[in-house]
């Protein structure tokens, strides 16, 4: 209850940014339970490399910069009392492998999640509505992840570096991708656009060199939309008629560049991208 009670101004003002350890009473603490009359956490554990679990009481709303980074979790479940997951809060946990967020989080902040490089299973509400940028940046083992009905936004650097995601599970509603959303996803071979997707900003899909399809639902009545790819200073247009945009095995993502101008928006057509 005291050190849950300390309020640290950063993580460097704890002593376990250095100490790495936490002991109570001369034993090594390995399982927390946050008390009842505790209603935010700050750094408070962050750098705790052998903390294994927590349980949080149920007056705890919110979580702080770097709250759990860098501790030892394998799995853990944050509660929909806390309505927000703060920045940083469980970046760098090098073991943790199953995150399970509870229906009545709104918001995962900025690389909330960063770098739990085993990190293969994330299950998130139907409630959140907002992801801050980087949120799993460099989760080297995901593979799925399927984003909530209430996102309009998928932030910068989101999935950045992500090497083995392979499906994304994107929401009608979705109206951006952010710059370097999907950077360096390597193993992400299609993706199924939403139709409400309106912006597609610069290096969403910088060296997704596996990427051979984009599926994007169109009204085939509408207007035909002109659209640009760059690639290699050659431009292409689109047009209603089919729904896939086609890049051939000889074209690397690395010279696609949709921004500016290339929004993908209402309608969409077929493109195959030639040399």
């Amino acid at each position: 209850d005291a050190w849950c009670r300390i309020r640290f101004e950063t993580s460097y003002s704890s002593p376990l940014m250095y100490a790495n350890n936490l002991y109570l009473n001369g034993e090594l603490v390995t399982e927390v339970v946050v008390p009842e009359g505790i209603t935010s956490l700050d750094e408070t554990f962050a750098n705790c490399s052998k903390l294994a679990s927590v349980t949080f009481g149920a007056k705890i709303t919110a979580m702080r910069n770097t709250a759990f980074g860098k501790t030892g979790f394998k799995t853990v479940t944050i509660p929909g009392h806390i309505r927000s997951i703060a920045d940083n809060a469980f970046t760098t946990c090098p073991n943790l492998t199953t995150v399970i967020v509870e229906e009545g989080v709104t918001s995962l902040g900025y690389r909330a999640l960063a770098s739990c490089k085993v990190l293969t299973d994330v299950s998130l509400p139907s409630t959140l509505t907002a992801f801050g940028a980087g949120a799993f940046l460099s989760c080297y083992a995901l593979e799925e992840i399927t984003i909530p009905e209430k996102i309009t936004k998928i932030t910068a650097d989101m999935f950045l570096d992500c090497r083995v995601l392979k499906t994304v599970n994107l929401p009608e509603g979705l109206q951006t991708l952010t710059s370097r959303a999907f950077y360096k996803c390597v193993e992400l071979e299609n993706i199924n656009l939403p139709a409400t997707l309106t912006t597609i900003e610069k290096n969403v899909f910088y060296l997704c060199r596996g990427l051979k399809e984009i599926t994007m639902e169109y009204d085939p009545a509408g207007d035909a939309l002109l659209a640009k790819v760059e690639k290699d200073s050659t431009l292409v247009q689109f047009r209603p008629g089919s729904v896939v945009i086609l890049f051939p095995e000889d074209a690397h993502a690395p010279s696609m560049d949709l921004h500016g101008t290339a929004l993908v928006q209402k309608y969409i057509a077929k493109v195959e991208v030639t040399e």
